[in-house]
């Protein structure tokens, strides 16, 4: 029986570096989990698992209601 390599790079090749997270990603992503974890009071593990969408949906609404406080 063949053996199959699963390794990332050979599996992909270098055609494949749109595949790729760049790195301003998920410096904007510990951003917004610092933001939720300091100043909403979610754990790490209760942020870092929620769907994105989700994520965002209470970070957003978060920054609506302090705009509108703020007034």
């Amino acid at each position: 029986m063949r053996e199959v390599c699963r390794s990332w790079q050979t599996f992909f090749g270098s055609n494949y570096a749109y595949l790729e997270i760049p790195p301003e990603y998920s410096k904007v992503v510990y951003e917004k989990i610092y933001i939720m974890k300091t100043h909403m009071g979610w754990s790490f593990e209760e942020v870092y698992m929620l769907p994105i969408a989700l994520r965002e949906w209470f970070l957003n609404k978060w920054v609506e209601e302090n705009i509108k406080n703020s007034k």
